[in-house]
């Protein structure tokens, strides 16, 4: 029985045995390329799953919020109407809480004046989202974006963030896909409009996530904003000054 001499790939510049880590390998790229992917589904999992949770934890608290603090007693609306305020205002602040449902239970409620301040709570609450949002420095979602392997949407950015509004919005007009990209930048405001108002946008956050997501975007103006705002969170408020008005 013969045995077959053992041959090692030979850089032929050197003559010398090439080391382990240089030597071609098919099957190593296969492999760099499945872990590559399988971290990338990882981080997508793990983010859809915070987002899941976070759903239920908000329909939870406005079930115990509901159920728990709403007074038998009619001496003690006023002071839980206005933890309920308070409560409010942060859930409509932050993305994936329960903002809807305790504003409804409050129009329902409230007199004329308390649905007015409910409306400026509203106001003023997605305005300070969308001021946490716009303060968020590029370089940390760069960053982020390169975690969850969206280099694409890494890219969307302005390196240091020094673009204005209109050089970000050419930007993403630039690295976006061409279809419907630029009408929507082009009626960015109608459209948040639209998403604030839209049944079931907590699937992109709630008004609070859309919000913050806005000031991330950086091609929204301050300004602009809160006037979209104070129109687009206006017709439920006056539905129910209304009602409360002709009922009285």
């Amino acid at each position: 029985m013969k045995l077959q001499p053992l041959e090692l790939p030979v850089d032929h510049s050197t003559g010398t045995v090439m080391p382990v880590s240089s030597r071609p390998c098919g099957e190593c790229g296969e492999s760099v390329g499945i872990t590559k992917t399988f971290s990338q589904k990882s981080s997508i999992f793990y983010l859809v799953s915070m987002l899941v949770l976070l759903c239920f934890v908000g329909a939870w608290a406005s079930q115990f919020l509901h159920h728990r603090l709403w007074p038998l007693d009619t001496a003690e609306v006023q002071m839980v109407a206005v933890i309920l305020l308070i409560v409010y205002a942060i859930c409509m602040m932050l993305p994936y809480l329960p903002a809807i449902e305790l504003g409804l239970i409050l129009l329902a409620t409230l007199d004329i004046e308390g649905v007015l301040i409910l409306y400026l709570v509203t106001v003023a609450a997605l305005s300070i989202s969308y001021a946490i949002g716009r303060t968020i420095p590029v370089l940390v979602l760069q960053t982020l974006f390169r975690f969850l392997h969206l280099h694409k949407a890494s890219e969307l950015f302005c390196a240091r963030g020094e673009c204005d509004e209109k050089e970000q919005i050419d930007r993403f007009i630039e690295h976006a896909p061409k279809k419907m990209v630029p009408f929507l930048l082009k009626h960015r405001y109608c459209v948040l409009a639209v998403l604030v108002n839209t049944p079931g946008n907590m699937i992109i956050g709630g008004a609070g996530g859309i919000a913050m997501m806005s000031g991330m975007s950086r091609v929204f103006g301050p300004v602009k904003f809160v006037a979209t705002v104070l129109l687009a969170v206006s017709p439920l408020p006056v539905i129910a000054i209304l009602s409360k008005f002709f009922i009285t």
